[in-house]
């Protein structure tokens, strides 16, 4: 069988699947939710710009924010919205989208929305084997999952935490501490499955899995979701009065490229975006890291192949074929460059989407730097300007065990050469960009 006809076997697969695991009841909003949401807030930045850290600090901050249990990525995927199967040929997704794309992005967003709690009495352990289940089955797409096989790893988890961490019975209060426990039950049975490509913690990888080998390369042929893997909270679902009352939050780092789509989802809601920007030096050594890290496996890309100096030569099992991270357009003349060209590009091209957007739209927005948030990440207040405009309270609340770090500084803190200029002399990438961090330009 050839990748193409195995990737599309195992997308229709997981897709069958989880229309079976959906198919059960109190595990979604009505279909016509959408139409009831009065506002939604996007926040439109890069990968490694900071944005899951913001919408993990409005998450504890606000409760009054809608957010999905995950990014809409591993959906668009199953939707054929994605690479390779987008006439883009990209991450770009207009507002031209197949209706069936659309509608099945609108229900798997209503099937995610929900309040994070803290207690798993029957009817959330309940719900939580589904959810776990539906996002086990998108994260190992080889693998086979049973709700009743998933709810018998939770009541094992739940067990372990009470003798080993004096967790009462049935509390969830930290999904690193619960995963740990629930995937050492889980991988006793399914041994094709790696913990390390989860979104751990540093200490948590220090303090249970340093035994374990660091995996190579990416955790399977056919990706649905990006790795490292989310780790899955609880949930309460919402109503459809709260869905009418309630901004809804989304934040993908690619949305950069959907704004378009995200009206054609909601087209009676109001779009306020959050233009966030970050520090270019900061938010491009970040993702170098992340190109060499063993995680952030994006797309498959089999023409061109890669030769990304830094990159390609160094992973040549998967270096040649495997793109990390967002796929801006123009990405196929960036494939001989090195991986800092790649990075710059990538930062760059989503700025210039955001900035392209809010100016053919007029759309109301809001600018601010993920420094000038760091504050309410150590505790502090949210800036007044930025909760006068989402109308969000955003008061310190009490110490949380939710992960709310910044995302790590390198330590080569100035512009790379890659962004203010190219190999041949001329305003790199990411001039104009580097330039609106500073605040020299609108």
């Amino acid at each position: 069988m050839t990748d193409e006809r195995m990737r599309s076997f195992l997308m229709a697969r997981v897709r069958e699947r989880l229309r079976d695991l959906q198919a059960q009841p109190d595990t979604a909003l009505d279909p016509s939710y959408y139409k009831h949401v009065e506002q939604v807030i996007g926040i439109a930045s890069t990968p490694r710009g900071g944005s899951s850290v913001i919408a993990e600090l409005l998450r504890r901050r606000a409760p009054e924010l809608l957010q999905p249990n995950g990014e809409t990525v591993p959906h668009l995927a199953l939707a054929r919205l994605r690479y390779p199967d987008v006439s883009s040929g990209s991450d770009w997704l207009d507002g031209n989208a197949p209706p069936d794309g659309v509608e099945y992005i609108r229900a798997a967003l209503g099937r995610e929305l929900g309040f994070r709690v803290r207690r798993l009495d029957g009817a959330a352990r309940a719900r939580f084997a589904v959810d776990l289940t539906c996002r086990l089955t998108m994260q190992w797409p080889n693998e086979t999952f049973e709700v009743s096989e998933v709810g018998r790893y939770i009541e094992d988890a739940c067990t372990d935490l009470t003798v080993e961490h004096g967790w009462e019975k049935y509390e969830f209060r930290d999904a690193q501490a619960f995963h740990v426990a629930f995937l050492r039950r889980l991988t006793r049975d399914h041994p094709g499955i790696d913990p390390l490509y989860y979104d751990w913690t540093l200490t948590s990888l220090r303090r249970y899995w340093s035994g374990w080998p660091l995996p190579l390369g990416p955790p399977g042929d056919v990706l649905v979701e990006m790795p490292p893997f989310l780790l899955t909270w609880p949930r309460r679902c919402v109503t459809i009065r709260q869905v009418s009352q309630l901004p809804l939050l989304l934040k993908t780092s690619s949305d950069a490229y959907r704004l378009d789509f995200i009206r054609r989802l909601f087209p009676r809601s109001m779009l306020r975006i959050v233009h966030l920007v970050r520090n270019p030096a900061a938010c491009v050594n970040g993702l170098i890291d992340g190109w060499l890290h063993r995680g952030f496996f994006a797309v498959r890309v089999a023409d061109p192949e890669l030769a990304i100096a830094g990159y390609s030569n160094r992973y040549p099992l998967w270096g040649r074929s495997w793109w990390k991270f967002d796929l801006p357009p123009g990405w196929r003349q960036m494939t001989d460059r090195s991986l800092p060209e790649i990075c710059a590009f990538q930062w760059a091209s989503a700025h210039e989407a955001i900035r392209d957007h809010l100016a053919r739209t007029d759309a109301d927005h809001f600018q601010v730097r993920f420094e000038d948030l760091e504050p309410a990440l150590q505790g502090g207040p949210l800036p007044p300007a930025f909760v006068d405009w989402t109308h969000i309270d955003g008061a310190p609340v009490g110490r949380s065990s939710n992960r709310c770090s910044p995302p790590t500084r390198s330590p080569s803190w100035r512009a790379p050469s890659a962004i203010t200029s190219s190999a041949d002399g001329r305003a790199g990438p990411g001039c104009r960009s580097w330039r609106l961090w500073r605040g020299d330009v609108g």
